[in-house]
C-alpha cells in the first residue's frame, strides 16, 4: 500500500490528498465508546442505604448508614 500511495502522491498529488482525507484513522475505534461502558440494568447508582449494607455494617461492626459516607 506504500507504494501505491507514494505513486499516486507523484503521480496526482490532489488525488492523494482526496483519498487521505476520505480514509479513517487507523485506530479511531480505540476511542470509541465500549458498549460495556454504561451500568448493567437493574444496578442502583449512587451511595443508596438498605437492608444490605446494614447488615454488611452490622458485620464490621459499623453503625448503620456509615458506609454511605
Amino acid at each position: 500500500m506504500k507504494d501505491w500511495a507514494t505513486a499516486l502522491c507523484m503521480a496526482n498529488e490532489a488525488s492523494f490528498d482526496s483519498f487521505i482525507a476520505s480514509s479513517v484513522p487507523q485506530f479511531a475505534h480505540i476511542f470509541k465508546t465500549s458498549h460495556t461502558a454504561g451500568t448493567p440494568p437493574g444496578t442502583r447508582r449512587g451511595s443508596e442505604g438498605g437492608e444490605l449494607a446494614d447488615a454488611i455494617c452490622s458485620q464490621l461492626g459499623l453503625k448503620p448508614g456509615s458506609l454511605s459516607e
